[in-house]
C-alpha cells in the first residue's frame, strides 16, 4: 500500500471530518422567542444555553452582542460572567452558571443577559457568540430581533391631488370616482391603517410598509412609513356632511392612534351645471381696428360664489393656440396692461326680485390685428380647480385692402365672368 497517499490525502481529509464534526457539536441555543417587541421603560432577558461542561470555557469565550441594524455595528456587551468595559452596569446586568440535567450527569452552561430600562437605541439584534481563543473562529447562535414599541407620530390623508390633510378639514368634491391615500409615519414595528367613511370601512384598501431611513437615522432605532389607500373611491351627493377619515395606530398592546379626516360637501352633477356663465350680445363680431369693444359675462350668482370661485375672461388665439388671462374677479392680469384692457366687476340685483347676480364687462381698447380670436368667460373652483367656460365669442378684425391688391382681386373675378 502506498504510505504517501495515506499521509497526504486520507488523513487531511479525516482530520477534516473530526473537526468538523467537533465544530457542529458546538451549539449556541437561544432560550425563549426569537422575535420580541419591547417597551421603553422595561427589561428584558436573554438566555443563551451552551450544551459543554464548565472546563469549555478554558478554550471559547462566549458573549453577547449588540448589532443595530441601523448603523450596520456590532457592540460586545459580554464575556463569560464579565460585562465589557464599554457595557454600562446600570443598563446590562450577565449571569454566567454550570448547571447539570435532571437524573444524567450531563452538564450545559447558561449565560443570561438582562437589558434593564429598555429604549430606543436597544433596537436590533442580540446575538450568543462563541469565539475559539485557538484559532479565533465565532460561532453565532440564531439572533434574537428584538423592535421597540413607538406610536404613530404623523398621518395625513390624500384625496386625488389636493394637498395632504394632517388634522380635519372640510372639502369639497363633485361626484365621482377619486384615489385616496393615508399615510402613517414614524412607528415601530408595524402599523394597523384604517380607512372610512361615515364611520363605516372603506373596503379594498392595500397596504406597503418600509423602513423609513431618515427617520430610523436620527432616532438610533428602526423606523417605518406606510401607504395604505383605494385607487377608486366612489363619493355621491349622499356623503356630504359625512367625515372621511384615515386612523392609524401602531400593532403593539396600548398603542396610541392617531386620525386625520375631512368633512366632505359632495356636490352632484345638478349643482355643479346650474353654474352658468353667460355672455351677453353677440358671438361673433368683426371689429375696426383703433374701435374698443365690450364683453359681459353674466353669473347667475350672489357675491358669496367669488369666495369659493375665481371667474376670469381669456383671451384665446386662434393662431398661436395659446390662452391669456386678461382678468380674475375685479382684477386685471399681471401680463393684462391697462392702457390695453379694463374690467368691471358688479353684483346687481334682478329688478322686482331680491335675486342676485354678478357681471363681469370686460373692455378691449385700441384694437388691432392681434386681438382677433376668441374671447372666453372662465369659472374656476378653487377647491377643485375645476374649469366652466361660457360659448367662446369669436372676433374678427377687418383689414385694409391695398389698392393693386383689390384691383387685380376685382379683374380676376370679372375674367371669370
Amino acid at each position: 500500500m502506498d504510505l504517501s497517499l495515506l499521509r497526504n490525502i486520507l488523513l487531511p481529509t479525516l482530520l477534516c471530518m473530526v473537526t468538523a464534526q467537533s465544530v457542529d457539536a458546538i451549539e449556541l441555543k437561544v432560550e425563549g422567542n426569537l422575535k420580541r417587541i419591547l417597551t421603553p421603560g422595561g427589561q428584558e432577558r436573554f438566555t443563551c444555553r451552551i450544551n459543554e461542561g464548565l472546563m469549555f470555557i478554558f478554550k471559547n469565550d462566549i458573549s453577547w452582542v449588540h448589532r443595530s441594524l441601523v448603523s450596520n455595528t456590532e457592540q460586545i456587551l459580554t464575556t463569560q460572567s464579565v460585562l465589557h468595559y464599554d457595557a454600562s452596569p446600570d443598563k446590562y446586568e450577565i449571569e454566567f452558571v454550570a448547571k447539570t440535567d435532571q437524573g444524567s450527569d450531563i452538564q450545559y452552561l447558561l449565560a443570561t443577559l438582562t437589558v434593564k430600562n429598555v429604549e430606543a437605541g436597544d433596537d436590533g439584534q442580540y446575538i450568543c457568540r462563541n469565539i475559539e481563543k485557538s484559532n479565533s473562529m465565532a460561532t453565532d447562535s440564531q439572533p434574537v430581533d428584538v423592535s421597540i414599541t413607538h406610536d404613530v407620530q404623523k398621518v395625513s390623508l390624500i384625496i386625488h391631488d389636493r394637498k395632504p390633510v394632517t388634522g380635519t378639514e372640510r372639502i369639497e368634491l363633485e361626484e365621482g370616482e377619486y384615489p385616496v391615500r393615508c399615510d402613517a409615519k414614524d412607528f415601530s414595528p408595524d402599523v394597523d391603517i384604517k380607512i372610512a367613511i361615515g364611520g363605516v370601512p372603506v373596503n379594498g384598501i392595500s397596504k406597503v410598509t418600509q423602513i423609513d431611513n431618515a427617520l430610523s437615522s436620527a432616532a438610533n432605532s428602526r423606523r417605518y412609513s406606510a401607504m395604505a389607500g383605494a385607487s377608486r373611491l366612489m363619493l355621491s351627493s349622499e356623503d356630504s356632511g359625512k367625515t372621511l377619515s384615515c386612523t392609524a395606530s401602531a400593532t403593539f398592546q396600548g398603542a396610541r392612534s392617531s386620525t386625520a379626516s375631512v368633512i366632505l360637501t359632495v356636490l352632484s352633477a345638478q349643482s355643479v351645471d346650474a353654474i352658468e356663465l353667460k355672455v351677453e350680445g353677440n358671438l361673433k363680431r368683426i371689429l375696426t381696428p383703433g374701435g374698443q369693444e365690450r364683453f359681459t359675462c353674466r353669473i347667475n350668482e350672489d357675491l358669496m360664489f367669488i369666495l369659493k370661485n375665481d371667474i376670469s375672461w381669456v383671451h384665446r388665439s386662434l393662431v398661436s393656440n395659446t390662452e391669456q388671462i386678461l382678468s380674475t374677479q375685479g382684477v386685471l392680469d399681471k401680463d393684462a396692461s391697462p392702457d390695453k384692457y379694463d374690467i368691471e366687476f358688479v353684483v346687481k340685483t334682478d329688478q322686482g326680485s331680491d335675486i342676485q347676480y354678478l357681471l363681469a364687462t370686460l373692455t378691449v381698447k385700441n384694437v388691432e390685428a392681434g386681438d382677433d380670436g376668441q374671447y372666453i368667460c372662465r369659472n374656476i373652483e378653487k377647491s377643485s380647480s375645476m374649469a366652466t367656460d361660457s360659448q367662446p365669442v369669436d372676433v374678427s378684425i377687418t383689414r385694409e385692402c391695398a389698392f393693386f391688391v383689390c384691383f387685380m382681386f376685382m379683374l380676376l373675378l370679372n375674367l371669370k365672368k
